[in-house]
């Protein structure tokens, strides 16, 4: 009913590409997924279609893997079934839509089920997709070379049968290019080439951003990044970031005291919010704090010693349904169908760098774009990001009433609920049981920390994030 190419174009060109781990660990987080494997598989593989049998990025959770759920909103390539629902970080981002910036073709093993989504019809006789049984002849064979058993194990936890995914997104080739150029009436291919040199490009810059993305995760503890080389045997580690708790535990998305019913909707969980008594939204806020030592490991070659290096992080989230300006936005609409968002906050103090520099960004959940906000601590928050997830929504002349409602959001929760939660943050780390000195901090690693290395510079904050540090 409708040209999937042009629909396609569209989200394309909404959603920049660039951000598939990101994506991806997102969509494993909402899975309750532990671990998750990238792997740039550069073997070419002998099955009947070759358009699937070359190069690929390969996705690969523990989590719950596909329900029904999952696979309806994997065909519905121009909507999201996330975006009604409190609990989940997907919301927030363009999930398996931004595979297509990479691949024609995406190819799913979870849960005894074998899928693909074709939505040029690359593959003769698969009419555009398919969703079969595992134990299926034919493609049970095709599945069993892309997706074998030393593919799946590079995720532990995954089983193909009972856990997680796999995903294989199949580098779009020169031919693919040149195939949509001759077909379009406009000459326009669905996205360039992805030559093995652009790749490994963004394989390497992805690799190289994995340690900012566990930090304010709840359920993910490793990311790891693998490399199998055309003839080789086996596939080789690149990197591989681990999430352990010093001290405390992780957030729970929504308090477990909330009734179901409450937490089902956006609009219902407003409403039961602002109806609360005051001491009742203040016990729903209360703040928790963990240490988290966030940690990177690159095999060196043979013969050297690998690179270790690790990050400890004194971190302190909390809902925020205390703060004035964050009701009175929730009572004008926010927390609605129409904008979606809950008040969450959180802020990591760096405690150790072992050497890593330190780079401030945002966070919705997993870091915003390229955005560098200037402070000393990472900041985490329900933000409104962009369509891209490159950006935040802020107050211009410009907005029409959604998009005004974001901008008026982001500006409460980075003005007003932020620095009161760093505040509080700094108040508990000085008497967290770990202070010493006066002037010092005895950090996990048994070293000096000095709390005034988390105050900002206001001469080095980013304008945006200036009221902000003026706040605090």
């Amino acid at each position: 009913e409708f040209d999937p190419k042009a629909q396609l174009l569209r989200i394309l060109e909404d959603y920049p590409g660039g951000q598939l781990v990101s994506e991806a660990v997102q969509n494993a987080e909402d899975g309750g997924a532990s671990q998750f494997t990238l792997l740039l598989d550069l073997r070419h593989h002998a099955i009947e279609h070759q358009a699937i049998a070359g190069p690929a990025f390969v996705l690969i959770d523990n989590g719950r893997g596909f329900s029904e759920r999952e696979w309806t909103s994997l065909r519905a390539v121009n909507k999201s079934e996330k975006r009604s629902s409190p609990s989940e970080i997907g919301a927030f981002g363009m999930g398996s839509r931004s595979y297509f910036h990479y691949s024609d073709v995406t190819l799913v093993a979870s849960r005894g089920q074998y899928g693909g989504i074709d939505p040029l019809k690359v593959l003769p006789g698969r009419h555009g997709g398919w969703h079969v049984s595992l134990s299926e002849g034919e493609i049970r064979a095709e599945a069993d070379v892309l997706f074998s058993p030393t593919v799946a194990g590079l995720c532990e936890g995954f089983d193909r049968m009972q856990r997680g995914a796999l995903i294989r997104l199949p580098l779009r080739r020169e031919q693919d290019v040149l195939r949509e150029q001759e077909q379009s009436d406009d000459g326009q291919p669905l996205a360039p080439e992805i030559t093995v040199a652009r790749a490994e490009e963004l394989f390497a810059q992805w690799a190289e951003s994995a340690p900012r993305l566990l930090l304010f995760l709840t359920s993910m503890r490793r990311v790891s990044f693998y490399r199998w080389r055309s003839g080789a045997a086996q596939p080789e580690l690149v990197a591989d970031t681990n999430k352990k708790y010093l001290r405390g535990g992780p957030r729970p998305r929504l308090p477990p005291s909330l009734p179901d019913n409450v937490t089902r909707t956006y609009a219902t969980l407003r409403e039961h919010i602002v109806d609360l008594s005051a001491s009742a939204r203040a016990a729903l806020s209360a703040t928790q704090e963990a240490v988290v030592r966030v940690e990177l490991s690159q095999p060196a070659p043979q013969g050297a010693s690998s690179s270790v290096s690790a990050i400890d992080w004194f971190v302190c989230e909390r809902l925020d349904f205390i703060t004035p300006s964050v009701l009175d936005a929730m009572r004008k609409g926010c927390c609605s169908h129409a904008t979606p968002v809950i008040p969450v906050v959180g802020i990591a103090m760096p405690l150790t760098a072992d050497g890593v520099p330190f780079v401030g960004v945002p966070y919705c959940f997993l870091p915003i774009g390229q955005m560098r906000t200037g402070l000393p601590v990472q900041v985490n928050g329900s933000f409104r990001p962009t369509p891209n997830r490159r950006e935040l929504w802020l107050p211009g002349e410009e907005l029409d009433g959604n998009h005004e409602k974001f901008a008026l959001w982001n500006e409460v929760l980075m003005n007003d609920a932020v620095p009161a939660l760093w505040l509080e943050a700094l108040r508990n780390l000085a008497s967290a049981g770990i202070a010493t000195t006066a002037g010092g901090i005895a950090t996990t690693a048994g070293r000096q920390f000095d709390i005034l290395s988390v105050l900002p510079d206001l001469a080095a904050v980013d304008n945006v994030w200036r009221p902000c540090a003026e706040k605090l």
